[in-house]
């Protein structure tokens, strides 16, 4: 296995241990569009099944600005429940930034019609591991990302499913594509994160790595996915 796959895979499955990291599809989308119908519910039904374009991207553009002002915050721990403790030596400020992004790859997939990512325990599987890898590869920049989006999106559009287990990624045809970004992320955690950690922490995501992480990176990173899964619906 090549270094940087071995990068990024220490990287994301750190993530899939932190606390709070996990998001609830049914729970969010109750929470997130709350202020414009009440009470409904999302268990079999996608956003975009009830909702407009326009009305998809406000609650998406709010979601962002959610968590951009939390990841901005003086406090590391600001946002997220329950502390840090499973990430070791992980500093503070980069442990929130990376639930931040995590967190948010999650809801604005879910916001635009992404099935469940979690099992039916509400635990995160190698599926998971695979649509994330996915989602941070397409904030980060990476072109073969953007196109696999399109791909599974018209897959899970066909096959009208409610969870990703034992859909879309787990047929072979992908496992090609994630391998190629998991190793196109982990290339540049290398060369943008690791000369910069110095050794003192676990790679982190992201073109942001020591020292304060910027409202800017966080924003451009974030809107790169929000516009890469409006594309994808509407060529649905």
């Amino acid at each position: 296995m090549s270094s940087h796959l071995i990068s990024w895979n220490k990287v994301i499955t750190t993530a899939m241990r932190m606390p709070m990291v996990k998001v609830n599809r049914e729970e969010f989308l109750r929470s997130a569009f709350s202020g414009y119908a009440h009470g409904m519910t999302f268990d079999n039904v996608s956003p975009r099944e009830r909702f407009s374009q326009e009305m998809l991207d406000r609650v998406a553009k709010a979601t962002i600005n959610g968590h951009l002002i939390k990841v901005t915050a003086l406090s590391a721990a600001a946002g997220i429940p329950g502390g840090f403790a499973l990430l070791g030596t992980l500093p503070a400020d980069t442990a929130q930034y990376y639930w931040h992004v995590l967190t948010l790859a999650q809801e604005l997939g879910y916001i635009y019609g992404w099935p469940d990512m979690l099992d039916g325990q509400g635990n995160m599987t190698q599926e998971t591991k695979n649509i994330l890898t996915i989602f941070v590869g397409v904030m980060m920049g990476a072109q073969a990302a953007n196109k696999a989006i399109a791909k599974i999106a018209a897959d899970i559009a066909q096959e009208a499913a409610t969870r990703i287990a034992s859909q879309a990624l787990t047929k072979t045809t992908y496992y090609p594509i994630v391998r190629e970004v998991a190793k196109w992320i982990g290339a540049k955690l290398t060369k943008e994160s690791f000369a910069k950690s110095a050794s003192k922490a676990v790679p982190i995501l992201g073109a942001v790595v020591s020292g304060s992480i910027t409202a800017v990176t966080y924003r451009t990173m974030a809107m790169r996915l929000m516009k890469e899964l409006r594309d994808a619906i509407l060529a649905m």
